[in-house]
């Protein structure tokens, strides 16, 4: 009676570590930044979304012709998980957004760069806001200039992926300090980015078992 209850126990173990393992794990993105992106020839907006508790994981959003796609990237695993949006309008006009899971593809760093040739200097603390460059040492040469503000959580690495393109991916890159880029701009003043909104936010997906693979 005992050995049939205890392999009842082990069947019932079992079970749930299988339904454990064919569900994703769930992902909630709480923090989202928008930055004004401006050069000769454009003018754009950058937001990406990210984790108060796992950096991780980044998100961004992109509006086309017909749907809206979120994708999630994994930047240790370098996994990109892609995403329908759905939006849900109750009838008190409340609305809730869906992620429909699409598929899931790996991605490499497309740049090889020497991230140990990159360094952070500071400049000056003027009342609350922080001015500090990066500096490709090796050729002492200014590749961006930031202004920042402290923040309860670092947040740089949101900005590094939204605007630091062919370094968005590299998160050995990260400000010692917890701040939120104000402002940015290259020594050349080709490039500036102006931060629009700093929000909460409350998005709940569930990851694909994909996530974790090879």
């Amino acid at each position: 009676m005992h050995q049939s209850n205890a392999m009842k126990s082990i069947l019932s173990f079992v079970l749930f570590f299988i339904m454990l393992l064919c569900n994703g794990q769930k992902l909630k993105f709480d923090i989202k930044v928008t930055y004004l992106v401006k050069n000769d020839t454009l003018l754009s907006q950058s937001s990406s979304y990210g984790s108060s508790v796992n950096e991780n994981y980044v998100m961004s959003i992109r509006f086309r012709t017909k749907d809206t796609i979120a994708e999630v990237f994994n930047i240790v695993a370098k996994k990109k998980h892609t995403y329908q949006v759905i939006e849900h309008k109750n009838e008190i006009d409340s609305l809730s957004i869906e992620f429909k899971y699409l598929e899931t593809k790996s991605f490499t760093l497309s740049n090889k760069i020497n991230i140990n040739e990159f360094a952070f200097k500071h400049i000056k603390i003027v009342d609350t806001v922080e001015t500090f460059q990066l500096v490709h040492s090796k050729r002492n040469k200014v590749k961006y200039e930031f202004k920042a503000i402290t923040s309860p959580i670092n947040l740089f690495y949101l900005f590094r992926f939204g605007c630091l393109h062919a370094l968005e991916f590299e998160t050995n890159l990260n400000y010692s300090k917890p701040v939120v880029i104000t402002h940015c701009i290259t020594p050349n003043k080709k490039i500036e980015f102006t931060l629009l909104e700093f929000n909460e936010v409350d998005l709940k997906l569930e990851l694909p078992k994909k996530d974790n693979s090879e």
